[in-house]
């Protein structure tokens, strides 16, 4: 580090300057300058600078001046507080000096104090004590007092820019401090000649952090008065003060080039960087105080100015509460400023060059989606398109197949820990042209389209979920609102119902089914599988809320109850406890030799060849890849009723039951396994049934999509009509009874642990309330509630 020149107190014509910038504060300069005038000592000096006022306090200025000879007044035009302060600085000539803003007071015989400390402490830097006033309330009052006022302790070199600006333990501010005059003078020659006035104690002090070589932290009787609520740091946020602190991460680039021109350490660019993302949080949870109608213009702003890699975890986390305000606000800002031209986006590439596709999802195993991506893929080869798939998670042994010239990159998933730098970085390294999002139900979502809008990406939307599904999850579980997909290019529904309901929003959505294909059944003998026996299959995710695999089980145990012949097939994987309740339920019920649970597996075709009823009892889907495959089969479908669906609309090749109703569901099994021309007039239809969805043209449908996506006009639907609107009224209306039916549940579960643990003596006596084992038992017997209800 760069040391300072020595110099005697004999070089020096005063002990002390005292620098205060004014600029339009005569409201409180009065009072100011008058706490200066009360210091006894007469070896110091007060240089203030007005910088250009256009209000009396240049008046104010010359009358002390005219009754007091310490005050030494510069007149300048409006340069801005950083450069007012280094006029001042330079006009110094004092061994220490101090800063004291305009609207802010030194306390009577502060300066006594002050020069005490400077003749005690071998120190370049003496940091005292503050007190403040004028605060809205004591929560800031205290704030502002523990941020200033810490302990006292001594700092060596680097350690105090790492305390400052990394560790937060030390505040960057200039005022309640005395500084050597050869280390400020230092400092602000370094000082970039730029109009700034908000982050300039941090651009300042991060630069005397450079060059210090000792700091000391003294308590003392309070010695600065610090007026809150009056300057721009800790006034009430408005749209205009907004955009003036904007201003402050421009010294983030000044500070860099500094630290490069001294061929600093890296440790001092992390310290800059830790700075960078302190003063980019502020700007976020600043822009979240503003009234909602500021929000566009502020947001328009902010993405022109600040990294989205530093911003978006903390935009996560201030709006995870509003993330449909967000939405709103940033889909009008992007509207608003034309911050990207969509249909210029789409062209980068030329017809000649190969352009590479983005796929995202979570995983790719274990699902309905993971197998609609593993299908999607080979459609995109085919159309010449390079691929990359991003994934947050990968298990090799699980995945479905992926083709060798795939490239796969691995997503962390949370912003906190990297997300937007490695999705940015893959996305340009890989030149991708346009991304296809299939997690549209993902907290993530919403910034994943920020991200793409800001890297000038277009977004293609799947939407796997129905948006009433969220109704029936109960209160607990996320609700994604349609606005955020305004974000996205273009959102690709299932269903034509949900389609029309999104364009209502204003969304560019357009119908597309699921592709399906008709793999090469396995060459095995169906008979010698199953034993010639009638086969039930059941297949799908263990997630009761949804697919109500307990009530699978229900239905099994009463099919078997009339036919002891029947074989039952319940394919899927989940938790351990969910398998461990097949396992019980199988067991409890002596079901051995007709029930079998079979896990996840990526080969499904065995058991579709095998079976002779597919069983699907779920409370809602969007496009059931189950339901297509086993059409594709000619299986004869059992179904909770769910019109909405494209594949159910017809009627043909399935049977429905209401939903939740187990004793119809297996009578009409029942029906089926016993009704040998219902069995093939349904298997004939299935096959029937799902032929368009087989003729679709898919590939031509993504290919208009990636190449010309076209806007469509806000509520107008453009698509094949909807059958009516009672289909989508119905749709919601049940999932709404579904949330009802889930929220009760979850009500009695939550009542049924309570008073289990507040009536039992035992639990009493030896689980106090609060203690780490009544915890543990109040899982147990949850899990216990679960396993016998």
């Amino acid at each position: 580090m760069p040391s300072m020149p020595i110099h005697s107190e004999d070089q020096y014509t005063y002990k002390l300057s005292v620098i205060v910038a004014v600029y339009n504060v005569a409201e409180y300069l009065e009072e100011c300058l008058s706490s200066l005038h009360r210091q006894k000592r007469k070896d110091v000096e007060f240089i203030v600078v007005d910088d250009g006022s256009t209000d009396a306090s240049s008046a104010i200025c010359d009358q002390w001046a005219a009754q007091d000879v310490r005050f030494k007044i510069i007149h300048q035009e409006n340069k801005g507080s950083l450069l007012a302060r280094k006029t001042g600085v330079m006009h110094s000539s004092g061994q220490w000096i101090t800063f004291l803003d305009g609207d802010d007071l030194f306390a009577d015989d502060a300066l006594e104090h002050i020069c005490s400390l400077a003749d005690n402490c071998d120190a370049d830097i003496i940091q005292f004590t503050l007190d403040a006033f004028n605060q809205r309330n004591n929560d800031q009052y205290k704030n502002i007092i523990e941020y200033f006022n810490i302990s006292e302790k001594v700092l060596a070199n680097k350690k105090i820019c790492k305390a400052s600006f990394q560790e937060d333990s030390v505040p960057w501010t200039l005022c309640a401090r005395i500084y050597k005059s050869d280390l400020i003078k230092k400092t602000y020659a370094h000082i970039k000649d730029i109009y700034l006035i908000c982050a300039t104690d941090a651009y300042t002090f991060f630069i005397i952090t450079f060059f210090v070589n000792k700091l000391v932290i003294k308590k003392t009787p309070p010695l600065y008065l610090y007026r809150l609520n009056t300057g721009i740091s800790t006034s009430r946020e408005t749209i205009d003060l907004f955009t003036k602190h904007l201003s402050e991460i421009t010294i983030i680039e000044h500070i860099r080039e500094f630290l490069t021109i001294q061929a600093a350490e890296k440790s001092w660019f992390d310290a800059c960087t830790a700075l960078q993302v302190a003063l980019t949080n502020t700007a976020v949870y600043r822009m979240s105080t503003l009234p909602e109608k500021d929000l566009p213009a502020a947001l328009s702003l902010f993405f022109d100015t600040y990294d989205p890699v530093v911003y978006l975890p903390t935009l996560q986390n201030v709006f995870s509460g509003r993330q449909d305000t967000l939405a709103c606000a940033a889909h009008t800002a992007f509207k608003q400023k034309d911050v990207r031209d969509s249909q210029t986006a789409h062209q980068r590439a030329t017809p000649t060059e190969k352009k590479t596709v983005g796929i995202f999802y979570h995983r790719y195993f274990n699902g309905g989606v993971e197998r609609v991506i593993s299908q999607q893929i080979p459609i995109f080869l085919k159309l010449g398109y390079r691929v990359v798939l991003f994934t947050e998670q990968v298990c090799p042994e699980k995945e479905y197949p992926l083709p060798s010239e795939v490239i796969r990159v691995i997503v962390p998933d949370s912003y906190a820990q990297g997300r937007a730098s490695v999705f940015l970085t893959a996305l340009r390294e890989y030149d991708v042209a346009v991304l296809c999002h299939h997690s549209a139900s993902s907290h993530l979502l919403l910034f994943d389209l920020l991200l793409c809008r800001l890297a000038k990406l277009p977004a293609v939307l799947t939407r796997h979920e129905t948006l009433a599904q969220d109704m029936s999850m109960g209160a607990d579980y996320p609700f994604t609102p349609p606005t955020i997909f305004q974000l996205a290019d273009t959102v690709c529904a299932l269903s034509s119902s949900e389609t029309y309901l999104y364009q209502q929003y204003g969304v560019n959505a357009r119908y597309l089914p699921n592709p399906i294909s008709v793999s090469a059944h396995e060459d095995i003998d169906a008979s010698s599988a199953t034993g010639n026996r009638p086969t039930v299959l059941w297949l799908g995710r263990l997630f009761d809320l949804q697919k109500n695999y307990k009530e699978a089980l229900e239905i099994f145990k009463k099919i078997i109850e009339h036919r002891k012949d029947v074989l039952c097939y319940i394919v899927g994987s989940g938790e351990s406890c969910e398998q461990n309740y097949i396992q019980n339920f199988i067991k409890i019920h002596k079901l051995q030799n007709n029930i079998v649970y079979v896990p996840y597996t990526p080969h499904v075709d065995r058991y579709y060849n095998s079976a002779t009823v597919h069983l699907l009892t779920s409370s809602f889907e969007s496009f059931s890849m189950v339901i297509a495959e086993g059409k594709v089969h000619a299986l004869p479908l059992v179904t909770y009723d769910m019109p909405w669906l494209e594949l159910l609309k017809d009627g043909k090749g399935h049977i429905s039951v209401r939903q939740h109703d187990i004793e119809g569901a297996a009578d009409a099994v029942l029906m089926i396994l016993n009704d040998s021309i219902l069995h093939q007039r349904l298997s004939y239809e299935a096959r029937e049934s799902i032929q368009p969805f087989l003729e679709y043209d898919l590939a031509g449908a993504w290919k208009e999509i990636l190449e010309t996506p076209q806007k469509i006009q806000p509520g107008v639907y453009q698509g094949e009509d909807p059958s009516n609107m009672r289909l989508l009224c119905d749709h919601i209306f049940s999932m709404y009874r579904e949330g009802r039916r889930n929220t009760s549940s979850s009500f009695r579960t939550k009542e049924y642990i309570k008073q289990f643990m507040k009536n039992s003596p035992l639990i009493k006596r030896i689980l106090p309330i609060g203690s780490r084992r009544r915890e543990f038992v109040k899982k147990v017997v949850k899990n216990l509630y679960y396993r016998i209800r």
